[in-house]
């Protein structure tokens, strides 16, 4: 299935410090903005689509029910320096596993140079450790049936061996 049906490319407004490097929402399903400022790899843009298509997959999946147990309080999370909402960290932790996933199979079925080798090796390595930090996070929180499932499978990857072969 198509996680994300439409792409919408933008750019900061000129002379603003605002960026980012893309956007997605639950309230226009389907669709990811990805910024088109020159200076992403190609690696870096991909991993970007399937990072907000991540989100739009659990915006699927919890439709009917919540992923965390009602929660005010804020945690430390592996995509930002800011203290984040319980869901934003099971976005983040859910977000990162999906890259890894995606990028250790990009690996396996794509020609690449050394120098995407590389970078692929290092994006991996950090979307794990940032997997395996939200996952810290989440196994001391109240989750939901939906989210417990969810991040079982999620700790299995997490822990499994870290090679571009498996």
């Amino acid at each position: 299935s198509i996680l994300a049906r439409l792409l919408v490319l933008a750019k900061p407004a000129i002379g603003s410090d605002d960026d980012f490097d893309g956007a997605s929402t639950y309230m226009c399903w389907g669709a990811v903005v990805l910024n088109a400022a020159p200076g992403k790899t190609r690696i870096g843009l991909l991993e970007t689509v399937i990072h907000e298509s991540s989100h739009n997959l659990l915006f699927g999946l919890s439709m009917d029910e919540a992923l965390v147990e009602d929660c005010e309080d804020r945690f430390p999370s592996p995509l930002r320096a800011d203290p984040r909402p319980l869901d934003g960290i099971f976005h983040a932790t859910f977000v990162s596993a999906r890259m890894a996933a995606f990028l250790k199979g990009l690996a396996r079925r794509v020609q690449i140079s050394a120098t995407e080798t590389e970078e692929l090796e290092q994006r991996i390595r950090v979307d794990l450790s940032n997997t395996r930090d939200g996952l810290k996070v989440l196994k001391q929180s109240a989750l939901t049936d939906l989210g417990n499932s969810i991040m079982n499978d999620i700790d299995a990857f997490a822990n499994a061996p870290a090679s571009l072969s498996g």
